[in-house]
């Protein structure tokens, strides 16, 4: 499932069944920010993994919202091995 907005993302996590097994989102954004997206797929799906990929540091690292962060700019191999970690 992919979505080129907030909005739209917002809107699928809920409705899509469980249909995923991780969620990634930026940080920073025109009108939210990781932390709410986060939020919206943990309660849409409880234990869903959420990897945070920002160039910006979180205010909130890696533990209660995210599963994994990653700093931009990352390689392949460090977004594989980030993957890799998740209990998926």
């Amino acid at each position: 499932i992919g979505a080129n907005s907030n909005d739209r993302g917002k809107a699928s996590l809920p409705n899509n069944d469980g249909e995923y097994d991780i969620v990634l989102t930026d940080y920073c954004m025109p009108d939210t920010n990781g932390e709410k997206n986060a939020k919206i797929a943990k309660q849409a799906k409880a234990g869903v993994p959420v990897i945070l990929i920002s160039g910006t540091p979180p205010m909130r690292p890696k533990g209660e919202l995210f599963d994994q962060v990653l700093r931009k700019p990352f390689t392949f191999p460090e977004f594989k091995n980030a993957i890799q970690s998740l209990e998926i």
